[in-house]
């Protein structure tokens, strides 16, 4: 088989979702700042960005992400404030204040396995609110959620793809059970 092929891949990602109400109000400052990504995929926490993996994989890698949760407890996550990651990239995100330590440890767990590969850039939990998007608006959301606050608990973490319109839904949920 050719997996070269793009018949033969399959994107996929590892996200967190933020809960309400909190995700809704961060999707609503999304959307009036007209982040491209709003109307793509909910409010998250990414532990892995998008990749793309050979279809042969994919069943192994619901097996190696039920066995990641299987090894971590649930935490608490803080979200406080906000920051940029501007000149390296133009976004503007919600902070995490509390569980950045699970997260980091939860996130390289996740890219093991059939996961495995050499990130972009260093793993940084956080919220996206806006990117590629002009620096104005990246200021204004900024300012827009500078105050914003919400913590909550991480139970479960799940494994997305896109659909043909790109739209990235959730397929499988795995509960953190260590």
């Amino acid at each position: 088989m050719n997996t070269s092929d793009p018949e033969q891949r399959r994107l996929l990602g590892v996200l967190i979702s933020v809960p309400e109400p909190f995700a809704n109000e961060i999707d609503r400052w999304r959307r009036e700042l007209k982040d491209p990504i709003a109307p793509l995929v909910e409010p998250h926490i990414t532990l892995l960005p998008p990749l793309e993996v050979t279809r042969e994989l994919f069943a192994d890698v619901a097996t190696h992400l039920a066995d990641v949760a299987s090894r971590h407890e649930p935490f608490d996550v803080q979200l406080k404030g906000t920051d940029t990651f501007r000149p390296t990239t133009p976004t503007a995100f919600v902070q995490v204040v509390q569980g950045t330590a699970e997260l980091t440890t939860l996130a390289a767990d996740v890219n093991g396995g059939p996961l495995k590969h050499t990130p972009e850039f260093p793993y940084h939990p956080h919220v996206t609110i806006a990117h590629f998007v002009p620096d104005a608006v990246l200021d204004a959301a900024q300012q827009a959620l500078a105050e914003f606050e919400a913590t909550f608990t991480v139970a479960e973490f799940g494994l997305y793809v896109p659909d043909p319109d790109g739209h990235w839904q959730r397929t499988t949920r795995f509960q953190l059970s260590a």
